[in-house]
């Protein structure tokens, strides 16, 4: 949304004249905030792959650039909200992925390992966010960038569901070797 008011500004300063970008935005932030959710479906097989993870004891967290409340709130809509641990969101810390820092937080805050954590993701950002933090790259075939640039940045794998990811890490094959 700022992109688009910036260039509205830029190639139509007339227009722009009316335009009050913080009115806009808090705006749009309320439509968002009341509309968040209500149209969200868990992907096929979600539920049960983050059950079985967490039987399992394997730690989950989700992390994403999405302003936390709004994160919360897809959460919560969806019951997927008690399977985490741990919610990061774009607003939580100084940083934002693909910074270092938020996943290596997530690694420290959950007890883990680096060496023994892999950050699951549907974007090209996901897939750096990993590698700066220095923990797997692993990404699934839709979602945000459905194998367009995703495939292109090269995950240590990639998954067509979230069943084929929890029977993965439930034979133990966690890591850039597995």
């Amino acid at each position: 949304m700022l992109n688009l008011l910036a260039r509205i500004v830029v190639e139509q300063p007339s227009v722009a004249e009316g335009v009050q970008p913080n009115a806009v935005l808090a705006s749009l932030d309320e439509h968002y905030a009341c509309t968040i959710g209500t149209a969200a479906v868990p992907y096929d097989g979600c539920r049960e792959a983050l059950s079985q993870l967490r039987a399992a004891g394997v730690r989950l967290a989700c992390v994403t650039n999405k302003e936390s409340r709004h994160a919360r709130r897809v959460l919560e809509v969806t019951a997927l909200d008690d399977f985490f641990e741990l919610m990061v969101g774009g607003d939580s810390l100084p940083e934002r992925k693909p910074h270092q820092s938020v996943l290596r937080h997530v690694v420290a805050t959950l007890g883990g390992s680096a060496a023994r954590t892999a950050h699951v993701g549907d974007s090209a950002i996901d897939v750096q966010a990993a590698r700066n933090a220095g923990v797997t790259a692993w990404a699934v075939s839709y979602g945000y960038e459905a194998c367009g640039s995703i495939i292109n940045s090269l995950p240590e794998r990639m998954f067509r569901s979230l069943s084929e990811l929890a029977g993965h890490v439930l034979l133990g094959r966690v890591g850039p070797a597995a």
